[in-house]
């Protein structure tokens, strides 16, 4: 913002609006930029999945036990939190090693799927 202004007062600019990169897409921009009265146009970002076609969205979350189910019947057990407070959940790597979905759910050395 402190860019923008700068640019604003040097030219004497009076913009509507403002074009940005996607890595400027983000809630206190778009924040400072409305409070601005400056509508932005941002680029939009691909979403970055990996390789696997069996997403996050295919595992069912069981409250009760704390475990999410793969699309193969397979239970994912709680291990640890990250620093950034993200919930780990492992599958077993000698039930993936044998599951005929494993080329499409993980890409893993080990044969473990995990997800947060």
């Amino acid at each position: 913002m402190a860019r923008l202004k700068r640019q604003l007062e040097r030219f004497g600019f009076n913009p509507v609006g403002v074009g940005l990169d996607a890595g400027y897409f983000t809630a206190p921009i778009c924040h400072l930029l409305l409070a601005e009265q400056i509508y932005p146009v941002l680029g939009y970002r691909r979403p970055s999945h990996g390789a696997n076609p069996i997403r996050k969205k295919q595992f069912i979350y069981n409250s009760q036990t704390d475990t999410y189910a793969c699309p193969n019947g397979q239970s994912l057990i709680y291990k640890t939190t990250s620093r950034e407070g993200y919930r780990h959940y492992h599958s077993d790597a000698a039930t993936c090693k044998v599951c005929p979905l494993l080329s499409q759910c993980t890409q893993s050395k080990n044969t473990q799927k995990v997800i947060m």
